[in-house]
């Protein structure tokens, strides 16, 4: 108790409130507040005050019949002017749920859904995830993810959500332990997902002013794609119309895929037949269309061997 009093020394408000209140020093709480049990309203005071250890401290000291899906989604979700739930907070929570024998359900599976719903009705999207993949959390993240309702995923969603995950790829260091754990959320964001989802997000990626491409143009530069059978995956799914649009808004990025023999072999089929034919929307120099057609061709040759 001592050592946890004195981590409060920085004066954290709310907290502060609690404990001149709890040592009887004086009481300034609120109408509201007067009526809770001391523990509950100890417990609030952490949550406002984003403190995970004080969490710990008061979940462990509430009663059994307190202890329940609703008081954590409390912390999971909680949403202020002065702040939200971090991904600590989340994590707690999650912790909490593996050890679910205080709750009615007999499984993590189901209280894992219970907890997203919660999270998507309250939101409109599954802000856990969001957090968790942003701050990293990548195994933790896949633990969720898992066990979200695709219907509830809109593609403009997914697409964001892919955008996280990518430009937090893009920061790891290549010798990051944590790229095992990447392969695996992007396993169950990729395959795990339905057809339109991908298909939307692929057409992002072409679009004229797409944030995804600085990021997938970092993570091939560096070599952390080929660390990556699903990133790999990703960029081999670009079609013809995608491959065409990244060729006329980036065109850096363009050379650095097909240089690495990353587009779809098939793909790059269509885009000389459909140059041969007058019917690419590629914007190419005439003078340097030769060139072009020579430099094509070789790259298709030698992946065809």
């Amino acid at each position: 108790m001592d050592k946890f009093v004195k981590s409060l020394s920085s004066g954290k408000g709310a907290l502060t409130i609690f404990w001149s209140y709890y040592f009887g020093n004086i009481d300034i709480r609120s109408e509201r507040n007067k009526n809770m049990d001391i523990n509950e309203y100890g417990l609030e005071c952490a949550i406002a005050e984003q403190f995970v250890e004080a969490i710990s401290f008061f979940w462990n000291k509430l009663p059994e019949v307190k202890k329940n899906l609703d008081t954590l989604m409390k912390v999971a979700l909680y949403d202020s002017i002065t702040g939200s739930a971090t991904s600590d907070m989340i994590l707690f929570c999650l912790n909490e749920v593996n050890r679910n024998k205080l709750f009615k359900f007999d499984n993590s599976e189901i209280l894992y859904k219970e907890f997203l719903r919660k999270d998507y009705e309250k939101n409109g999207y599954y802000s856990t995830l969001d957090k968790l993949i942003y701050d990293k959390y990548f195994k933790d993240a896949n633990r969720l993810f898992k066990y979200i309702e695709k219907k509830y995923i809109s593609e403009e969603n997914y697409s964001v959500l892919m955008s996280i995950m990518l430009q937090q790829v893009s920061l790891l260091p290549n010798n990051s332990s944590l790229i095992d754990h990447v392969e695996d959320i992007l396993n169950s964001m990729w395959n795990g997902m339905e057809e339109n989802h991908r298909k939307f997000f692929l057409h992002e990626i072409g679009s004229q002013y797409s944030p995804m491409r600085s990021k997938i143009f970092s993570i091939i530069n560096d070599g952390k794609i080929f660390k990556s059978k699903v990133l790999t995956e990703i960029v081999s799914s670009l079609e013809k119309c995608h491959i065409e649009s990244i060729f006329n808004f980036d065109r850096n990025v363009y050379n650095v895929i097909l240089n690495k023999n990353l587009f779809k072999l098939e793909s790059l089929k269509h885009i000389m037949n459909s140059i041969n034919n007058g019917e690419s929307s590629m914007v190419i120099n005439p003078e340097k269309l030769g060139d072009f057609k020579i430099h094509l061709s070789s790259i298709i040759k030698k992946m065809e061997k």
